[in-house]
């Protein structure tokens, strides 16, 4: 039985969790699924990548809030009652619960998969982290399954909902694609310096992910690295971009640092890369650690959650020991100065591959699935 799946989206910005979605669907689709996106706004670099190739409807370009979602529950039934997919795949926490109250008051057999991308006891706000938490208790008790992307995020669900974190289903993230070798071929965003060691990170424009840090680091790095040249591929908001251009110039590295908007295939600037840097505060997993290594480059991280896991405890990069930019760049510079068999690099990044993680959740869905018309038509489960 061809499955048919809706992903539900806020919207088509180049972030981790588009990126999951796009190449699961994908994948899911060649497995023989039917997959479509559900989305609150079709904005967002992504978008073109979607034409002739995924059915997606959109409810309205709504902006991605708690408010916005509770009040987009009546169309979401709707859809739910028009389409009838099978499977509903959430992805984040606001959407869990708009999807998982929607799906309550529809009526309807359709499955919810949440899949849980962020860690959940984070640093914010008392109060939207007592939100968060509880919007976590209620997806797990109206979900079919809550898919933890990573160990750590697998231990931090656990501890909110107060049950055995390995109760919890856990399925990496779909990072490498099947054609990683031809997209590695493809062009780079900017020709780098003849000789310099290139370090590089990829991130969007936002606090968590501490580009301050990163510039503050390779001022440092450059006492002992003069040639060495910083590539920061982002994507965000304007302002943010300018004021990381002005701490550039005010460090004296902005001769030494190029900053780049989106860029679809990073694979080419990943292979390039002498080193990839994560200076963030906190990652649930690390999806460009995952590539970067895919593609036998070198990394360093801020020892901030997901990464440890991807890099097995320093085994295959570095961590800084702490958030400080003498940290960062004490790990950077030992990472350069390490020999590392890039082979083995690219065969550890495989374990994260797209098509591993299509078939964990294929089997996922199809046991749901299964189970849900045993349920309906009165016949035990065989399992």
């Amino acid at each position: 039985m061809a499955l048919k799946i809706t992903f539900v989206l806020p919207s088509f910005h180049s972030g981790g969790t588009e990126w999951v979605v796009l190449r699961l669907a994908r994948a899911l689709r060649d497995q023989g699924f039917e997959p479509s996106i559900l989305t609150l706004s079709r904005q967002g670099g992504l978008a073109p990548l979607l034409e002739g190739t995924l059915p997606v409807t959109d409810l309205g370009d709504k902006p991605y809030s708690l408010a916005t979602c509770l009040k987009t529950i009546p169309a979401v039934i709707r859809y739910l009652r028009q389409e009838k997919p099978e499977i509903l795949i959430s992805n984040l926490p606001y959407l869990d619960l708009m999807t998982a109250l929607a799906l309550k008051l529809a009526f309807g057999p359709t499955r919810l998969i949440a899949i849980q991308h962020m860690r959940q006891p984070a640093p914010r706000p008392r109060l939207k982290k007592a939100v968060y938490s509880l919007i976590l208790k209620l997806t797990y008790a109206l979900a079919d399954a809550v898919v933890c992307v990573s160990q750590t995020v697998r231990r931090d669900c656990g501890l909110v909902l107060s049950c055995p974190s390995e109760s919890l289903p856990l399925i990496y993230n779909p990072v490498v694609p099947d054609d990683l070798e031809a997209q590695i071929k493809g062009a780079l965003p900017f020709v780098p310096p003849t000789g310099s060691p290139l370090l590089l990170s990829v991130g969007r424009l936002l606090p968590v992910k501490n580009h301050r840090l990163l510039l503050q680091a390779f001022q440092e790095i450059r006492t002992s690295h003069p040639d060495a040249h910083l590539l920061l591929i982002c994507e965000g908001d304007k302002r943010a971009e300018r004021e990381l251009r002005e701490l550039a110039m005010k460090l004296g590295i902005d001769k030494h640092f190029t900053i780049t908007g989106m860029v679809r295939n990073i694979f080419p600037a990943l292979s390039r890369a002498d080193l990839f840097i994560v200076p963030s505060r906190q990652e649930a997993f690390g999806n460009v650690i995952a590539e970067a290594l895919a593609c036998g480059t070198k990394v360093v991280s801020t020892d901030c959650g997901g990464p440890r896991e991807i890099l097995e405890d320093g085994l295959y990069g570095t961590l800084a020991k702490d958030f400080t930019p003498e940290a960062l760049a004490k790990a950077i510079r030992l990472e350069l100065e390490t020999k590392r068999d890039p082979q083995r690099l690219r065969q550890h990044g495989q374990s994260f591959s797209v098509a591993r993680a299509a078939h964990a959740y294929a089997a996922l869905m199809r046991k749901l699935w299964l189970v849900s018309s045993n349920k309906d038509s009165g016949t035990p489960n065989q399992d």
